[in-house]
């Protein structure tokens, strides 16, 4: 389980990096506050941002392991929120991000902070207002990210409804369901954290 140590370290550096980028994506916001109904409203879970000290191992580990070419890359944020990672991956040298949200007040909050902070290059990302589980993800589209944010059902849509891809990657963070990826063929490639840890995550291929 993670210590009051390491979460207070996670807390005070988020917002000093938000208040240093002149953006705020920190705050959580409870599912009831997002204006989402039917299946979002039941199975979303509530907006928690991937703190900053997670992404810079994750993002590390991802493009060390792999191989990748970041200004070739194209990554997919599923549940984008108010667009951490999108910008995050933008720094660490991706060609291109996809975010997709089922909340459109997020979605526009992520819309709103990447056109402020990103306005010299904006063909470099997109954020989409829609249901993952309905979605396709596009060809391109060679790693996808995600923090937890979807119950069961939505998962298991998510993966059954993609085209298996063996130079794709999922980083999963705070893996609640990851049994669901792994029936679904995709292959463990990385472990970090224990089951106990929200901030535990996975890097899967296919």
């Amino acid at each position: 389980m993670i210590s009051r140590i390491a979460l207070w370290t996670y807390r005070v550096t988020d917002r000093a990096v938000d208040l240093t980028l002149g953006w705020e994506t920190w705050r959580q916001v409870p599912v009831p506050n997002l204006g989402v109904t039917g299946i979002s409203r039941i199975q979303g879970k509530k907006y928690q941002a991937t703190p900053y000290l997670v992404l810079r191992r994750v993002f590390s580990e991802i493009l060390a392991e792999s191989g990748f070419l970041p200004g070739d890359s194209v990554l997919a944020d599923l549940g984008c929120g108010k667009g951490r990672v999108l910008d995050f991956a933008l720094t660490r040298g991706f060609g291109k991000v996809l975010g997709l949200e089922h909340s459109e007040a997020l979605a526009q909050a992520a819309v709103d902070n990447l056109e402020r902070k990103r306005s010299r290059d904006p063909t470099r990302f997109e954020v989409l207002y829609g249901d993952a589980g309905a979605w396709d993800i596009p060809d391109e589209v060679n790693v996808v990210f995600m923090f937890n944010p979807f119950g069961r059902g939505v998962m298991q849509n998510i993966v059954g409804r993609r085209v298996p891809n063996p130079n794709r990657r999922w980083i999963y963070v705070n893996p609640l369901h990851l049994d669901v990826m792994i029936a679904s063929k995709l292959e463990l490639e990385l472990w970090r954290g224990d089951l106990n840890d929200n901030y535990a995550y996975a890097i899967l291929r296919g």
